[in-house]
C-alpha cells in the first residue's frame, strides 16, 4: 500500500511542523512544489545566463559530477534570478527576495562562485554559516575571477577564527 500526497500532508501537520519535513518528501520521491514565478523574462544581464551555464557546467564536471540533463536550465534561471534581483532592487531602500531551492548537491554554491567572479561593477553580499565557509567562497571567487583581491570576507578574528589573507575589516570597505 502507498502512501499519498495527502497522508504526507496530514503527518506533517499532525507533527505540528507547519514546513515539510525533506526526509519524508525525499523518502516517498514526491515532487518539488510548483514555480509561483518564471524566470523566462527576467534580464539576460549583468551575467549572460548560458556563459554562466557552461562555465557552472564545466566546473562540476572537474569535480567528478554527473550532470543530469535539466541542470543548465537550472542554471540559467538561478542566473536570471540573480540579475532579476540586482535589476529590481537597484533604487529600492528595501530589497526584494527571491527564495531559490534547487536540490542539495545541484551545485549551487558552485553557481553563486562562478557567477559573483563574473560580474563587474557590482558588489555583492554572500552570508555564509560559518569563517571557513566565507574564506572557501573567498579563495574559489578569486581563482575563478585569476584576481586575489578581488573577494574579502568580514569576520571577527578570535581563537577559532584565525587571521586570514581573505579578511578585511569593516571600516576598510570603500
Amino acid at each position: 500500500m502507498g502512501i499519498g500526497t495527502e497522508d504526507i500532508a496530514t503527518m506533517i501537520k499532525y507533527r505540528g511542523l507547519g514546513i515539510p519535513d525533506p526526509f519524508m518528501l525525499m523518502q516517498y520521491n514526491l515532487e518539488s512544489p510548483p514555480r509561483y514565478w518564471s524566470a523566462s523574462s527576467f534580464p539576460s544581464t549583468p551575467v549572460d545566463p548560458t556563459k554562466l551555464s557552461n562555465k557552472v557546467i564545466s566546473k562540476l564536471k572537474e569535480y567528478g559530477n554527473k550532470i543530469p540533463s535539466q541542470t543548465s536550465i537550472m542554471i540559467e534561471d538561478v542566473c536570471k534570478t540573480f540579475n532579476e534581483s540586482i535589476r529590481i532592487n537597484k533604487e529600492k531602500d528595501m530589497p526584494t527576495t527571491f527564495i531559490l531551492s534547487p536540490k542539495t548537491g545541484s551545485g549551487k554554491s558552485t553557481i553563486a562562485k562562478v557567477y559573483v567572479s563574473s560580474l563587474e561593477d557590482i558588489t555583492s553580499l554572500i552570508v555564509v554559516p560559518r569563517v571557513s565557509d566565507a574564506i572557501e567562497f573567498c579563495k574559489d571567487i578569486n581563482n575563478l575571477r585569476k584576481d586575489d583581491n578581488y573577494a574579502k570576507c568580514i569576520y571577527r578574528v578570535s581563537d577559532d577564527n584565525q587571521e586570514s589573507e581573505f579578511r578585511i575589516d569593516v571600516k576598510d570597505i570603500n
